[in-house]
């Protein structure tokens, strides 16, 4: 055996602070072959979920969220972002990020923090459940950050057929961005929402150079596409800078090329993918677009994955990613994902020691052998 050492592993997309029943009741609907979203619609998964973490007591919701993390210390985790998204109102919100809050103290894990606006809640529409995230929900979250209560890093937001559309993500988002949130939202999982859209405007105001040519197509199909109301996640993304964009099994070609223009990460899910059965994201096209990619373990009641080594495994063989760019995607593109790349995520001079020694066979590649 020989000693290898690696920066230690950057954990994104996490949804580990909830209470739910068990995880069983969503495996269970899967076997069944039911689709997501139609679990969702009839008041199951996420909103099944939101049920029981009201119900819950800070202190219930603090030791279940302790004991997670240190399952995820075990397998090589040292930086976790945690998502709130199980509330779906303001109180509710407010008590998840106070509880991550109550638990740095109790975690050598560093936590990054993010406020979600994950669904619609029962009794309401979704323009009901947009104007209530704009109007009351942000100003509270911010109100708690000013205030010392929490600190709250990113804002994320489901953009889904069904859940938010895209005029609605986009407005949600837009006032997290005035409120000085990073973005980092869930865009084309289920579904692909746009094709090739607002380049025209993200390109101009950014200053990128484009022949006339290519301008003047643009902005021919940035004109029909507002005619027939499409506006693409992967687009929109890059028109507000979002720092990230999670999932997008369904992006198009299109999207792909916006996100790597504007210097977005992809976080990408292979957890969920398997557990749902879902397309797999054409991470091969990513790479040649110079998109970066991270990894991340998508931890939440429908994917019980505590494991970053096992969301590297499942990243080689399901979406053939090579070992030494899963290493990559779940280390320094995944600290670039939560704007910590600066400090984390690799072995370099000024940067935290954040570092993991295996063992590994003296036959194999040592990069080659850490996602096994």
């Amino acid at each position: 055996m020989s000693a290898t050492t690696s920066t230690f592993w950057k954990d994104t997309a996490t949804l580990s602070l909830t209470l739910s029943s068990t995880p069983v009741e969503c495996v269970s609907s899967q076997i069944e072959g039911r689709h997501y979203l139609e679990i969702l619609a009839e008041g199951g998964g996420i909103l099944s979920t939101v049920d029981h973490t009201r119900q819950a007591s800070p202190t219930e919701l603090l030791d279940s969220f302790l004991r997670r993390l240190r399952r995820m210390i075990r397998s090589g985790t040292t930086t976790v972002e945690v998502k709130s998204g199980y509330g779906l109102d303001a109180e509710s919100e407010i008590k998840m990020l106070r509880v991550v809050e109550a638990a740095r103290p109790l975690t050598p894990l560093t936590l990054s923090s993010t406020f979600c606006v994950h669904a619609v809640p029962r009794g309401v529409t979704a323009e009901q459940a947009t104007e209530a995230a704009i109007c009351d929900q942000l100003p509270r979250v911010r109100e708690l950050v000013e205030s010392g209560g929490a600190s709250v890093d990113s804002l994320d937001v489901f953009c889904e057929s069904g859940v938010f559309d895209v005029d609605q993500t986009h407005r949600i988002l837009e006032a997290g961005r005035k409120a000085g949130f990073r973005l980092n939202f869930h865009a084309e999982e289920l579904s692909c929402l746009g094709a090739a859209e607002n380049l025209f405007i993200f390109l101009i105001v950014n200053n990128i150079s484009v022949s006339l040519f290519e301008l003047y197509l643009m902005k021919l199909i940035w004109k029909r596409r507002i005619v027939h109301g499409v506006y693409g996640c992967g687009q929109m993304g890059s028109s507000l800078g979002a720092e990230a964009v999670s999932h997008l099994e369904e992006v198009s070609q299109d999207g792909i090329q916006a996100l790597a223009r504007a210097g977005s990460v992809a976080v990408l899910l292979p957890g969920t993918v398997q557990a749902l059965r879902l397309t797999v994201p054409p991470v091969r096209t990513m790479v040649s677009a110079g998109l970066a990619v991270a990894l991340g373990s998508d931890f939440n009641p429908n994917c019980y994955c505590t494991s970053m080594p096992l969301t590297m495994y499942l990243a080689c063989v399901l979406f053939r990613m090579t070992p030494e760019e899963a290493l990559v995607a779940a280390t320094l593109n995944a600290a670039a994902s939560l704007g910590l790349s600066h400090v984390r995520g690799s072995i370099e001079v000024d940067k935290m020691a954040d570092m993991l020694v295996l063992d590994c066979p003296t036959l194999v590649t040592p990069f080659i052998f850490l996602p096994f």
